[in-house]
């Protein structure tokens, strides 16, 4: 995996023009996998975050024992986005 690259939430923030946005996010102990790491892919799409669920693998739950585990599963050259804890507790990181 590569160098891990930092983001403020001003430096992810969509720019004109870009419709799209697909973020991959990491969580921590949710109620499907207590103790474990998860990880799905999220699509940001004017604003309204959704995951498809015509399609298997794109609806797909990965779960991971570790962190290093589960960011084995988000794609090289990705940025990440540490949330506020305050706001969610469950979700680690975000990777644009």
């Amino acid at each position: 995996m590569s160098e891990v690259q930092t983001l403020s939430a001003e430096q992810a923030r969509p720019r004109p023009g870009l419709s799209m946005v697909e973020v991959w996010v990491i969580q921590h102990d949710t109620p499907e996998a207590p103790g474990k790491y998860t990880v799905r892919r999220h699509w940001l799409f004017h604003g309204t975050n959704f995951r498809p669920k015509s399609h298997a693998q794109e609806a797909k739950l990965v779960v991971a024992d570790g962190l290093e585990e589960a960011r084995r599963w988000v794609p090289e050259g990705l940025f990440r986005l540490k949330p506020d804890p305050q706001e969610n507790a469950v979700t680690v990181e975000m990777w644009l």
